[in-house]
């Protein structure tokens, strides 16, 4: 499980490479869930030194947390860091979307429809942002990856059939041994 694990923190730092913001989030997130994190013994004291610190490395750049660290970070300086280190990159580039949807979110909630109390006058503004951040969103879609498909990969994706859930395999592979982990099972 450490070499597995190792192999999609290498994914990871590949993708953030290839400026693929959102993967890498999503590796670094499915790393850090408690059903990873807790694997201590069969994962994490095996990965090697230069896993540890590549995964510790891209946690940092990104403002995630990593399963080595016990800071924790709120949604808004996680959102800085990730935008930050975002803009910064070359195209070709693919966003972090959690945080267009967040910042969509956000603006549609705070942001009132219309700008007088007969609603009559609508806010413009509001609908203005909401533009400029789908034409950012478009802008990345004109610079594409030029990836060659590899057929036997993708043979192998579309084969895949049988997974556990995360939950389950984390307990088979490593038992709980606290009582409260057990009751959170049942």
């Amino acid at each position: 499980m450490a070499r597995k694990t190792e192999v999609f923190i290498g994914i990871a730092q590949a993708s953030y490479e290839l400026h693929n913001l959102n993967t890498t989030v999503a590796i670094l997130d499915a790393l850090s869930k408690p059903w990873i994190h807790r694997l201590q013994a069969s994962i994490w004291s095996r990965i090697s030194k230069a896993h540890r610190a590549m995964h510790q490395r891209l946690c940092d750049l990104l403002g995630r947390h990593s399963s080595s660290s016990s800071s924790s970070s709120n949604s808004n300086s996680t959102s800085s860091a990730i935008n930050a280190n975002f803009t910064q990159m070359s195209y070709p580039k693919v966003p972090f979307l959690g945080w267009y949807l967040e910042h969509l979110s956000n603006l549609d909630s705070t942001a009132p429809k219309y700008i007088d109390a007969a609603q009559t006058l609508i806010n413009f503004e509001k609908y203005a942002t909401v533009a400029s951040v789908l034409l950012e969103i478009e802008k990345m879609q004109q610079h594409p990856y030029r990836f060659v498909p590899n057929e036997e990969i993708i043979v192998w994706l579309l084969s895949a059939r049988g997974w556990l859930s995360s939950e389950r395999l984390s307990a088979i592979i490593e038992p709980a041994t606290t009582d409260a982990y057990v009751l959170l099972q049942e």
